[in-house]
């Protein structure tokens, strides 16, 4: 679920017999339940709503969902063929790092489709 740029997961809670949504993108604990999807939707959309009129409220600035910058640590014989391979690519590093993560992406995104009905 994505509102206002914010991403919720989503689980279902066999004990509860709820959805259980939570934001994914803050640091602050945000979460919402409900027994359907629309009313889900519906506490989900609430919740980001309340989060931003509570910053707004308290003249906080919200936190952006995403800055993009990533600290990323690998094994350095990993690194050292990801430099050599974006070197024989002409491009830099980070991107050849950011199209690695992109085709990773989508690849199992497409996965993911296959296995759905």
């Amino acid at each position: 679920m994505r509102h206002k740029g914010y991403t919720a997961k989503v689980i279902y809670d066999d004990a509860s017999g709820l959805l259980r949504g939570e934001v994914l993108d803050l640091q602050d604990d945000i979460s919402f339940s409900a027994p359907a999807v629309a009313q889900l939707r519906r506490e989900f959309h609430a919740a980001v709503d309340g989060y931003l009129l509570d910053c707004a409220t308290r003249g906080v600035e919200p936190a952006k969902p995403f800055s993009g910058k990533v600290l990323l640590r690998m094994p350095p014989d990993l690194h050292r063929k990801a430099t050599i391979t974006a070197a024989a690519l002409d491009v830099s590093l980070n991107d050849f790092l950011v199209a690695s993560i992109e085709v990773g992406v989508a690849r199992i995104a497409a996965v993911r489709q296959d296995d759905q009905p």
